[in-house]
Parts: structure tokens; sequence; C-alpha cells
């Protein structure tokens, strides 16, 4: 009786091991899809206060809006401001590479948009409410 040693996987097997794999891949790409997301959304609001922040110091400075206005999109005249090209050259705030040229942009690609709103009943005018929004994202979301 002649006995053979076997060497190697079977076709049967070699696809029931592919298929293994397969099923585990599909079960892990949404949940790296969600954690790719959240992310997004964690940039956008770092971003977001940072913007604030900087918006607030610029008031605080010079007590006026001229050259940023009282909102709009975060076009590259508006970055170049407030990277330095103002009248005391303060930089207010950092920007990524990229935004002097296209303007501040949030991870979904949208430039971020401000408002600043002061009430005409307030005889202060250092009350002011300042808002940045995130083009297209529901509140939720950030």
């Amino acid at each position: 009786m002649r006995t053979e040693l076997r060497r190697g996987f079977t076709l049967i097997e070699m696809l029931a091991v592919v298929l293994i794999i397969a099923i585990l891949g599909a079960m892990i790409m949404p949940a790296l899809h969600n954690a790719h997301q959240r992310s997004r959304i964690v940039k956008a609001q770092a971003e977001t206060r940072e913007l604030m922040k900087a918006l607030e110091v610029y008031w605080s400075t010079y007590h006026d809006w001229s050259g940023l206005g009282s909102g709009g999109s975060m076009t590259a005249e508006k970055v170049a401001i407030l990277s330095g090209e103002n009248p005391q050259e303060i930089q207010f705030m950092e920007f990524p590479p990229g935004a002097e040229a296209n303007g501040f942009q949030d991870p979904w690609g949208s430039l971020y948009r401000y408002a600043v709103e002061e009430p005409e009943d307030v005889e202060d005018k250092w009350y002011y409410a300042t808002r940045v929004y995130c083009a297209n994202r529901k509140r939720e979301e950030l």
C-alpha cells in the first residue's frame, strides 16, 4: 500500500479562506468609514473654534470689521488679513498650507463661512456674536 504525502492546499480550502477574509473585510469597512467621517467632524469643530477666537481677537484689537466685513466666506483675502496682513501686522490665526491661495476650507472642501451680528438695540458696541458655519453640514454632525 502506498501512502502519499499531501503538500499544499486544495482549491476548496483556498476559496474558503478567501471567502472568510472577504466577509471580515466587509464587516470592518463601515467602521473605518465612520471613523474617517468622525475625524473630519472633530477637525471641523477645532478649526471652527480657532476661527471664532481669531475673529474675536481681531474685533478686540481693532473694534472694527474693516477688511473682513460682517460675514461671508473665508476667502484668500480674509485669510491674509488674519495671517498678518493688517495694519499692526498681527497674526491672529495660523492657517493650514494652501489657505492663502484657496481660502480656508473645511474638511469637505467648502469654504468656512462666518457671520457677525451687532444688535441694533445695544449701545455698547463691545457686544457682538460670531458664528462660523460649515457649508452643507447638519448641526448634529458638528
